[in-house]
């Protein structure tokens, strides 16, 4: 009886020495990497990225948000789906900012990006939404038009009777 026991115990042990490196492991990361550029995030994020090139537009080209410069566009969505910018929980656009000297709208807001980089602002300022979006809205690219750009910040409140 006493060997019984003593042969449960060791097998027990066994199996639990053996199931705590499972336990331990990191999470997993995805790692992206195309034409120099690279980034890693988390697996349980994203499963599937598609990346395009996008040509740009002419610099003269009168459109909302105006034209939009050249740049290498990565799509990150759940494994098994092919999405479009449009419904992928994440977008990265990577631009040359050589690019931005023709587009004066790109030129502004990579300025305005260097400023506060060079300044190290607090960004604690831009987290209420206002209705002066130019004072309280981070530097952005690609420049969305009205009608798609929402920014907002949520806050819940107790409600009232």
């Amino acid at each position: 009886m006493k060997l019984r026991v003593l042969v449960l115990s060791a097998a027990l042990s066994i199996l639990t020495m053996a199931a705590i490196p499972v336990a331990a492991q990191p999470a997993a990361t995805n790692t992206v990497a195309y034409n120099g550029f690279s980034f890693s995030y988390d697996a349980s994020f994203a499963g599937h990225v598609t990346i395009d090139e996008i040509a740009g537009d002419a610099p003269t080209i009168q459109q909302p948000g105006g034209p939009e410069v050249k740049n290498v566009q990565f799509s990150l969505s759940p494994a098994g789906t092919t999405t479009d910018t449009t419904t992928a929980p994440a977008v990265i656009h990577v631009y040359n900012t050589t690019d931005f000297a023709t587009y004066p709208n790109q030129t502004t807001q990579f300025q305005t990006l260097q400023s506060l980089l060079s300044a190290k602002t607090d960004l604690n300022t831009f987290m209420n939404a206002s209705d002066g979006t130019a004072a309280t809205s981070l530097p952005f690219l690609p420049i969305q038009n009205a009608a798609q750009a929402i920014r907002a910040r949520h806050n819940i409140s107790a409600r009232r009777p």
